[in-house]
């Protein structure tokens, strides 16, 4: 595992343990348990950052080191469509 992958490893741990748990998580996300438990060895999914980042308040930049956020979050902005999270 290189430097890069454990920083993202231990984000997305520190994310899940924000949420209360794995499941808790992955139903805030609208996902499977097993989807968002493979993203700790994977890495999580661009799509996915801005609302677990939003969920737990782990930053994007964290969860996902390789996107460029800046231009990620100018353009979510520009359209108007913010951070989003699955609504209850």
């Amino acid at each position: 595992m290189d430097k890069t992958t454990k920083q993202e490893n231990a984000a997305m741990r520190l994310a899940v343990d924000r949420a209360g748990g794995l499941n808790k998580l992955a139903k805030a996300l609208g996902k499977k348990p097993n989807a968002v438990s493979n993203w700790l060895t994977r890495g999580v999914p661009v799509e996915f950052c801005p609302a677990i980042e939003a969920i737990t308040g782990v930053p994007c930049e964290e969860l996902n080191p390789k996107a460029d956020w800046k231009v990620f979050k100018d353009v979510l902005c520009r359209r108007g469509r913010g951070l989003a999270v699955k609504k209850k």
